[in-house]
């Protein structure tokens, strides 16, 4: 489940705490196994995967890769359609990238990544929307899985 909806449910007293009982309980070290976007979710929870966003790239061909989202808007502009991501539809590293985009142009990422969630953060959006919807236009969308697609 995701860390939004394990942290409502275990405000709401719907979950009972597990991770002390099974083996690799012990194993569990990520901040976000007990902070869940504010909510004290220790015990309840136990992490399946973290998902990272990371740009590869032949060297090849490029030799000096985008360092920053700015960079990369700028480089998928010179070059259409030769990036490529998930999109927030075909895998998760795609919802990682756009994540991290509204961190970077939306407002008040400390506070969306500390919590609790308050949904009027979502108000300070709409300019990262816009942003994210003309840099579509120069992207190419991958899927996941080569020939399968997870939607």
């Amino acid at each position: 489940m995701h860390q939004k909806a394990g942290g409502e449910q275990v405000a709401k007293g719907l979950l009972q705490k597990y991770r002390q009982d099974i083996q690799t309980g012990g194993m569990v070290s990520s901040p976000s196994a007990t902070q869940a976007l504010g909510v004290n979710v220790d015990g309840y929870v136990m992490p399946m995967f973290l998902s990272q966003t990371a740009i590869a790239w032949n060297s090849d061909l490029v030799t000096t890769p985008p360092a920053s989202y700015d960079e990369l808007v700028a480089w998928t502009q010179k070059h259409p359609q030769a990036f490529g991501y998930n999109g927030i539809k075909n895998g998760m590293s795609g919802v990682s990238f756009v994540v991290g985009w509204i961190y970077a142009y939306g407002t008040d990422a400390q506070r969306l990544s500390a919590g609790p969630y308050d949904k009027s953060v979502e108000k300070g959006w709409q300019q990262a929307y816009e942003k994210l919807k003309a840099f579509n236009k120069n992207v190419t969308f991958t899927r996941a899985t080569p020939g399968r697609s997870i939607c």
